[in-house]
């Protein structure tokens, strides 16, 4: 009874660390405004503002789930509430990470109806030639890679990379589980 009350203190003091890390984190990236109900984030020329709960709780997400997988790496996954939390938080962050996609995604769909929207006002307001000159050149338009596509696809790599180590955890764990079994049988 007593090994259990003291493993649940120490899983209980690692998400307290954390909880502090993201406070930390926050602090320093938003100062005394990281305390308040809503976040201002200024972004270029955007400013955004989004409630801090969500804010914390992605975050949490991601520094619990470094926290646990370093931790937990160390002992070569063979420790099962502590994989059991890994995990979770694991698929917390893959499904975090898809929102924060859907999001960009959106910002991306904006950003194109506002070049289509100053292009169509740049050549209603541009020049016309008269009489037009069929013989000089045009130039291609120049294919630019938005970077809001970039970001896409980064977050896309962020979840393969976070599946897969969720993959080689559950290897690492079942791995852990057989060389558990096959030394109790032997004895």
């Amino acid at each position: 009874m007593m090994n259990k009350s003291k493993s649940f203190l120490i899983e209980f003091g690692w998400l307290l660390l954390s909880a502090l890390i993201t406070v930390l984190v926050l602090t320093l990236m938003f100062g005394k405004d990281a305390f308040q109900k809503n976040l201002g984030i200024d972004l270029h020329d955007t400013y955004f503002v989004t409630p801090s709960i969500p804010v914390y709780v992605t975050l949490f997400i991601i520094v619990g789930f470094i926290i646990y997988y370093i931790k937990e790496f160390r002992k070569k996954f063979s420790r099962k509430t502590q994989n059991l939390i890994t995990i979770i938080l694991g698929l917390l962050f893959l499904v975090s990470l898809t929102r924060i996609s859907q999001v960009v995604s959106s910002f991306k769909g904006m950003e194109a109806a506002y070049k289509s929207q100053s292009q169509n006002e740049s050549t209603a307001q541009g020049w016309k030639v008269y009489p037009s000159l069929p013989n000089l050149k045009t130039s291609a338009p120049q294919s630019t890679v938005s970077r809001y596509t970039i970001l896409e696809y980064l977050m896309i790599l962020v979840q393969v990379i976070i599946a897969s180590l969720l993959l080689k955890l559950g290897y690492d764990w079942g791995k852990s589980q057989r060389d558990k079994s096959v030394i109790l049988e032997r004895v």
